[in-house]
């Protein structure tokens, strides 16, 4: 008799809670993101604006 292997879907995809997130975060990480800050921060050096 052959053995048989159930399937296994193993193929996760996690969600970033935005509430839960802010327990990771130290300060002004925190902050920022609890305000909506959500970007990379000022545009980098030599950077053209306009």
């Amino acid at each position: 008799m052959t053995a048989r292997y159930p399937i296994v879907d193993a193929d996760i995809h996690p969600v970033v809670d935005p509430k839960r997130m802010l327990d990771f975060l130290p300060e002004p990480w925190r902050t920022r993101y609890a305000s909506g800050n959500r970007g990379r921060g000022a545009p980098a050096t030599g950077t053209r604006t306009g």
